[in-house]
């Protein structure tokens, strides 16, 4: 399959991730997937059954990985595979956002694999990423964005060193952004094309980012 982008130890493939991921070579998993709540996509309709497709769709992969991790929304944990544990990234408790239970004030990152520091004897690091706010959904290029020092994290934390990154779900490419900053490998497949190109530029900026974009 021809690459849409490919430059400097990061690829992009427009697809669906489901038709592309026998394709290609890859050790660690990372991504923010479709939460299931009518987001707009174009390409993939966010319902919960078309998520939880998706999820049975990518188990094995998740699973077989080195290692992998999956940003899901609190409601959407039980969407998906068992994991190994759970991390998070927690922000400001002065919040507005709200939930069943009151304010939300963090967010679940599914884990599966072995933690690259424990399999390398290195020792335990933190479970928690505390990120000063919650995503700014104003003006971004996605309409579920991620922070972009939060993907960094992920990256760090969940991808051992010279392991090659996959997100299935690329959307404006900050995983790949973050794995080009951090100069680690990455590969990203997006269905929507508007997004591949979105993310095709955003990596051709030095250290210029778009804000907060997914």
């Amino acid at each position: 399959m021809k690459p849409y982008y490919e430059h400097d130890g990061i690829t992009i493939y427009h697809g669906d991730c489901r038709d592309v991921i026998n394709d290609i070579e890859y050790e660690t998993i990372i991504g923010d997937a479709p939460y299931g709540v009518g987001m707009s996509y174009g390409a993939f309709s966010d319902t919960p059954e078309r998520v939880l497709e998706l999820s049975n769709s990518l188990r094995p992969y998740l699973e077989s990985a080195q290692s992998s991790g999956l940003f899901v929304g609190v409601p959407q944990q039980w969407y998906w595979p068992k994991p190994k544990w759970v991390l998070c990234w927690a922000y400001d408790p002065s919040t507005n956002d709200f939930s069943p239970w009151g304010f939300a004030q963090w967010q679940p990152l599914l884990v599966y694999g072995k933690d690259p520091f424990l399999a390398a004897r290195l020792g335990p690091r933190p479970t928690v990423f505390r990120h000063a706010r919650p995503p700014n959904k104003k003006g971004n290029l996605h309409p579920c964005p991620k922070p972009l020092p939060v993907m960094k994290w992920a990256v760090e934390r969940v991808a051992a060193d010279g392991a090659m990154i996959l997100d299935p779900f690329m959307g404006s490419g900050t995983t790949l952004r973050a794995a080009k900053d951090l100069g680690r490998k990455a590969i990203g497949i997006e269905i929507e094309e508007r997004y591949c190109e979105i993310a095709a530029k955003r990596l051709a900026q030095g250290v210029l980012d778009f804000g907060g974009a997914q």
